[in-house]
């Protein structure tokens, strides 16, 4: 009997260990649509942090720019400085994106989408250029920043205001952490942040906020 009961109890263990590799396979395969965030007062094990998170509030859903992108045409992105955040400057409307975006950039005079990422008020995350390309999004300092747009930031009589939802704030910090990853000594802060900056973009403070989320 004790034979038995040790061959169950290794039996119980191997598929406890198939069951935990499978849920690590499945979260590595995932990791480019989900960004959960970690357990607080916890601290894990030295293994790829990347892949041991454990889902307690929103997670990061992350879509393919809607429009077609002249890549080609847009310069190689050398280094990261700076992770600017910027808001649309327009009403939090819930079909406003990438792709509208990216007509009134066009617009303006722009090849396409300045912008590298753009959160939707649902809280999706909309690919916009590539984040290895330049963008246009900071004048003077488009070599050297990734630029994040968060849609909203006017009411509805045009005055600035942060009028994000939640869905949006979570997106973005799971967002920022995971550029942070990434690019560990890029410096995260507003437009408005930048010198000579004169808008109110994106009508919050970033610095602040980041160490209150």
């Amino acid at each position: 009997m004790p034979f038995v009961g040790l061959v169950v109890l290794v039996l119980f263990a191997l598929l406890h260990y198939i069951l935990v590799m499978l849920v690590v396979l499945l979260i590595k395969g995932c990791q480019h649509y989900w960004r959960p965030f970690l357990l607080p007062k916890f601290s894990l094990p030295d293994f790829d942090s990347r892949v041991f998170y454990f889902v307690v509030e929103v997670s990061m859903v992350i879509v393919d720019c809607p429009v077609p992108l002249p890549v080609k045409q847009l310069p190689i992105l050398q280094k990261v400085d700076f992770i600017a955040v910027h808001c649309s400057a327009s009403q939090p409307i819930a079909g406003y994106g990438a792709a509208e975006i990216d007509r009134i950039h066009k617009q303006r005079g722009f090849k396409c989408i300045g912008y590298h990422y753009v959160i939707r008020t649902t809280g999706v995350v909309e690919k916009g250029r590539p984040e290895r390309t330049v963008g246009a999004h900071v004048e003077g300092f488009n070599s050297r920043s990734i630029g994040v747009c968060l849609v909203g930031g006017v009411d509805s009589t045009g005055k600035s205001t942060a009028n994000f939802t939640q869905a949006q704030y979570g997106a973005l910090a799971a967002l920022i952490d995971d550029l942070k990853h990434r690019y560990p000594n890029a410096v995260v802060q507003g437009h408005r942040d930048f010198p000579d900056v004169a808008k109110d973009c994106p009508c919050f403070d970033v610095k602040k906020w980041l160490v209150k989320k």
